[in-house]
């Protein structure tokens, strides 16, 4: 069948998580036969995959809007404009719940995003030298970098021996520390963390992952979180935030959170989970004590998370009944 596919142009690319989900989710589709139009007009269906205010309603198609969402309240106008859509499919059940609670009455599925073969599981050990640790998400307050950094000292006493942290961020950084005379310093002083600032394309950036042995992510919360799923599935031991997580029984170094008012109230209104800064520094410990075992467990568990996140199998489940309307 023909499908028609909306989002925003700064969608169509491949180094944001919009943008790796879109072609996931268009390639899934062709995968299995259909047709996928941008914006196309003649289409019996079309699937909006943005915030709500890209969705324009259209008479006589029948509209999907599938929208990730962070914090427990909508953004002003939010709701009148996922009323317009036919149904509103949320990236996770955390979303969905967010979503129904908020006074969204046309919530009919849950299609969580689907994990690249390219992501493909490597065994970690850790025999000599330091464990080589990386953040991303900066310069996202949510994303949790400045958490991180802040735990990371605690746990490992600037002993570069122990552990390396390195933070990769997406064209700049806000990740600061203090020294002794309360002076903001920049951490690539510190002898045990270095920023990167690089932009890679695709293929580099998952080898570049791929080299650590471990990911550290204290989000705030996520619509669905691309960055610790596919870490996962490189089979690397990732410290992460896990109540909001779709896929939080692959998360063997959790990091317990409190629900509190956002501090980013105009970006996202309502709760978020603040991460415990003392869950962060013991799962650091812990990830240094029982490194190899850790990397085995994950390793174990590779096949299992990327068959549950096929992109072709999530996208076969949630089309079913598109398909048995409109094919």
């Amino acid at each position: 069948m023909i499908i028609s596919y909306n989002t925003a142009f700064s969608n169509f690319t491949l180094h944001n998580g919009f943008g790796r989900a879109g072609w996931g989710i268009i390639n899934a589709l062709k995968d299995m036969g259909h047709t996928v139009g941008f914006d196309y007009h003649k289409a019996p269906v079309e699937v909006t995959f943005a915030q709500p205010e890209y969705f324009t309603k259209r008479k006589g198609v029948h509209q999907v809007l599938l929208t990730p969402w962070e914090s427990t309240e909508l953004p002003p106008k939010w709701l009148d404009k996922m009323h317009e859509a036919d149904e509103v499919w949320a990236t996770s059940e955390w979303v969905a719940d967010v979503y129904r609670k908020a006074g969204v009455e046309n919530v009919t599925k849950v299609y969580p995003h689907g994990i690249e073969k390219r992501y493909s599981p490597t065994l970690k050990t850790r025999k000599n030298g330091p464990l080589q640790i990386i953040n991303m998400g900066t310069p996202a307050n949510r994303k949790g970098s400045q958490e991180a950094l802040d735990a990371f000292r605690e746990a490992f006493d600037g002993n570069p021996k122990r552990a390396v942290l390195t933070i990769k961020a997406y064209q700049r950084s806000h990740v600061r520390w203090y020294d002794g005379n309360g002076r903001v310093r920049d951490p690539k002083e510190l002898g045990n963390v270095r920023v990167v600032r690089n932009q890679f394309e695709l293929e580099d950036l998952v080898k570049f992952t791929n080299q650590f042995h471990a990911n550290v992510y204290p989000s705030w919360g996520e619509g669905f979180g691309f960055i610790p799923l596919e870490t996962l599935a490189q089979a690397t031991p990732t410290i992460c935030t896990h109540d909001w997580a779709e896929y939080k029984k692959y998360i063997h170094l959790p990091v317990e959170s409190d629900q509190v008012e956002s501090p980013w109230q105009w970006e996202h209104p309502g709760l978020m989970y603040k991460p415990r800064h003392e869950s962060l520094v013991e799962q650091f410990l812990r990830l240094e004590d029982e490194y190899n075992e850790l990397a085995e467990k994950h390793f174990a568990q590779s096949l299992e998370l990327h068959n549950e996140y096929d992109w072709r199998t999530l996208t076969a489940t949630a089309f079913e009944d598109i398909f048995n309307e409109y094919a």
